[in-house]
């Protein structure tokens, strides 16, 4: 039988040329799940810009807060929008299609 050469580290050798093939092997597609994670992360804000894009047009102001939710089965951003005049409003997006739902102004605390 053929023995693949040794791979050392000085004059100590610490790894065949097919534990090292393996380690590589594992080591790489290891790696895959992570990637595809980040790129899915990576979607999901793209998407987010692209609804605060369109909810900024319909409701300009600076965004103060967000919460996505799930109600009757689809998903859906709440997006809270501080306006110049000072109102606030909340405006509720379809996460996949981007279609603006509602524009409301919250209750305020005494008609609650």
């Amino acid at each position: 039988m053929n023995r693949l050469p040794a791979i050392s580290l000085g004059s100590v050798p610490f790894l065949n040329a097919r534990t090292f093939m393996l380690l590589l092997f594992f080591v790489t597609f290891s790696a895959i799940p992570a990637y595809a994670e980040i790129q899915k992360k990576h979607k999901q804000a793209k998407n987010f810009l692209n609804l605060l894009t369109t909810v900024k047009k319909e409701a300009p102001g600076e965004m103060i807060g967000s919460e996505r939710s799930k109600p009757d089965g689809r998903l859906v951003d709440e997006i809270t929008i501080l306006q110049q005049d000072g109102r606030v409003v909340v405006v509720r997006v379809d996460s996949v299609n981007g279609k603006i739902l509602s524009i409301k102004a919250p209750l305020s605390r005494d008609k609650r």
